[in-house]
């Protein structure tokens, strides 16, 4: 049999080079907020925090797969994933985003939410008194665009809109609104950050209203199957204590 010298080239690459018996893992891409520290922050590829090394360590417990993050304003990142532009988020699971993406039943964060507000509010004793959610009906709210929980289980109220919860907070000090409700630690570290100081009161009648999980674009190849494998990492993790040492470790870092 006649073998041409190009074919017996490709034989001779093709013995040399070991095969590990390994494929190439599948890249999932997530899209985050840019601007939501300590649970992520950083543009582009340069984005960190809290939910990227919990998503980093949720991936590392399931063959075949692997995560890259990207960094962007919020609603834009939302709008990419349902272009098919990113493949997933990890955030609450409202009924827009359920529209194009398929989520998982295991939460990566789930904290309750608390309302901010200024002190020397002229309504401070007012959002004090606050104990049901018809009492923020008297309360101007104001919240970021893009923040799909707010807009979920806030737009009854009508809250303000700005670009970012550093403006947020800026508005909220000059009285341009009352309250903003959101987990604890991404506020209060915003507050840090600029050097303010803010009281807050705990809403515990929205439950857990703020349950992240990993949401994959529905045209996705298996979206359903690796949700499913990703849901028994996040489960082992939390037995493990992993996650919770996840956002301790991050914290001591950046604080």
């Amino acid at each position: 049999m006649h073998i041409s010298f190009r074919t017996a080239l490709l034989l001779l690459f093709l013995w040399l080079v070991p095969d590990d018996g390994q494929a190439e893992d599948t890249i999932v891409r997530f899209g985050h907020y840019n601007g939501y520290p300590p649970m992520t922050h950083g543009d582009g590829a340069d984005v960190q925090g809290i939910l990227v090394e919990s998503l980093k360590e949720i991936f590392s417990r399931v063959d075949g797969y692997s995560a890259a993050f990207y960094g962007y304003p919020w609603a834009r990142a939302q709008k990419m994933v349902a272009a098919g532009r990113l493949d997933a988020f990890c955030t609450v699971p409202t009924p827009a985003r359920l529209d194009y993406t398929y989520f998982g039943s295991e939460a990566v964060w789930d904290p309750l939410p608390v309302a901010f507000y200024d002190a020397d509010n002229p309504h401070a004793g007012r959002i004090r008194d606050i104990r049901e959610k018809k009492d923020l009906e008297d309360i101007l709210l104001i919240d970021f665009i893009g923040d799909g929980w707010g807009e979920a289980n806030l737009s009854e109220f009508e809250p303000q809109k700005v670009a970012d919860l550093e403006t947020v907070f800026r508005l909220l000090k000059r009285h341009r609104a009352d309250a903003h409700i959101t987990p604890y630690l991404l506020g209060q570290y915003q507050i840090n950050r600029l050097g303010m100081e803010f009281a807050h009161v705990d809403l515990p009648f929205f439950g857990d209203g703020f349950t992240f999980k990993i949401g994959i674009r529905k045209d996705f190849p298996n979206a359903e199957d690796l949700l499913v494998r990703l849901d028994a990492a996040i489960t082992e993790l939390r037995e493990e204590g992993e996650l919770a040492r996840i956002q301790k470790d991050y914290l001591q870092r950046v604080n």
